[in-house]
């Protein structure tokens, strides 16, 4: 799993955005504000993902055993 990643990118019509990456899903805000509480969601996510990998190893899912 990736760390989350917050950048200021020029978009085709030439404009600055930010983009959010997180799980393979790449988000773009306008707004600095909006960026920044999607990133520290996304941050949140990742560290309770990452410090608790040995439940979702273990973790039942119900899709795979149907």
């Amino acid at each position: 799993m990736e760390t989350p990643t917050i950048k200021r990118v020029k978009s085709k019509d030439g404009h600055y955005v930010w983009e959010v990456t997180y799980n393979c899903q790449t988000k773009s805000h306008h707004q600095s504000w909006q960026a920044m509480v999607f990133y520290h969601q996304a941050m949140e996510c990742y560290r309770n993902d990452v410090g608790n990998l040995k439940a979702l190893l273990h973790a039942s899912d119900s899709n795979i055993h149907d």
